[in-house]
This record gives structure tokens, sequence and C-alpha cells, in this order.
């Protein structure tokens, strides 16, 4: 399972071109079965929150505006993969943070797969886009150590274009140039942007409503 979270504000082919790819990726370079994709849009306080901090105002589509286009856009990538809009995040009564949304998913696929009778050890792939890599990837296993959770879950890294920062080029650039066998070792794994995607990010838009 492969699992991306974020606020979608507004969603775009990007988020699923991004999640369809780092499926192929896994597919076709380790021994990994992708059976569904998640997409779990966030609550409407972090997406204020985010709003305040970043300074757009004009566009802001609550919760269920969110979910219900991420649906409406998700029949367009069916072909390629069961995608679910996950809205547990969005509904809960208090902020969720990312690390608890992957691991509650890990438990309850866990739970209700072996219910069912399931044989193949379950694992939920987070993939999160490069320029979110610094703050993503220290909360998660700040997380993991401070809940004392062994799990060895994938995390994926998506490479983005406009991902640029001087303070990332690095540390990038060493998971750019990973071998295939070191990244299913650590079970870290870095997808670049194939050739047929067009890139676009919820900012791009924003900014051009926000300019109208």
């Amino acid at each position: 399972m492969l699992l991306n979270t974020g606020a979608y504000c507004p969603p775009h082919f990007g988020h699923f071109d991004a999640l369809i790819n780092a499926k192929d990726f896994l597919e076709n370079n380790f021994n990994y079965q992708i059976l569904s994709i998640y997409l779990s849009p966030a609550q409407d306080v972090y997406l204020k929150y985010k709003a305040a901090k970043q300074g757009f105002q004009k566009f802001i589509l609550n919760f269920k505006e969110r979910a219900d286009m991420l649906e409406w856009t998700k029949e367009y990538y069916e072909k390629n993969a069961e995608i679910i809009v996950d809205r547990w995040e969005g509904n809960q009564p208090f902020f969720i943070h990312f690390p608890n949304v992957w691991i509650s998913l890990q438990y309850y696929l866990e739970k209700t797969l072996l219910e069912q009778g399931a044989t193949e050890e379950i694992k939920v792939g987070f993939v999160v886009g490069d320029d979110m890599l610094q703050t993503q990837i220290d909360i998660t296993y700040k997380f993991l150590r401070l809940e004392r959770i062994t799990y060895e879950l994938p995390l994926i890294i998506y490479g983005r274009e406009e991902t640029k920062p001087s303070a990332l080029e690095q540390r990038l650039e060493k998971y750019k140039s990973m071998p295939l066998q070191e990244m299913d070792q650590k079970k870290l794994y870095y997808v670049l942007d194939s050739e047929k995607q067009n890139y676009i990010s919820s900012s791009f838009v924003r900014n051009l409503i926000e300019e109208d």
C-alpha cells in the first residue's frame, strides 16, 4: 500500500502522477506488489494554519470539498491502481500529525487483512515530495523512536522539479545516487520525475488565483 497526506488545496494531477510513478518504480525494481494507494486530506485546522503561514487567503477549500475533488479526479487514474480517498484524518476532532496517520493505517490494514485470511506481509509506504524531505523524515523517525515502534516501513521520496534549496542539495544527491540494493536494505527509496509528467503544484495554482 502507498500513502500520501497533505492539504490538497487544490488537488491536481501531479498528486496522482507522483503516486503512480512511485508504484511503478517499486514494482519494476523491487519485490513489491502495490495493492492500493491511499490519499489522506488533512483537517481544516491544518489548512488554516498553512494558509496563515504561507499567506494565501482567497483559495481555501474545506475538508469535504478537497476530499470530493480527490474522488472525482481519481477516476482518471483507477485503471492504473485502486485509489482510496481516506477521510479518517480529516474527520478527527483534533489535529492528527502525518506519522500517526501512517501508523494508524498500518495497524488497521494489518488487523483487517489478517482477519480476512491474508498470508502475505502488509507494508504501508509513505510517499513524500522532496520539498518536504527535511521536515517529514525528521518528524517521522523522531515519532517512531518516541513511540518505540519497530516497523521497517518504506519511505518513498519523490523528486520534484522545484526543489533546489541549497541546504538540501547534498542530502538529495545522496538519495538520488543510492544503489537500488541499498535503497531496498534501508527501505528508503528515491523516485525521480518521469518524462511524461508535467510538473504542477497546489502552490502554483493558488498563486494564480491569488493574483487574479
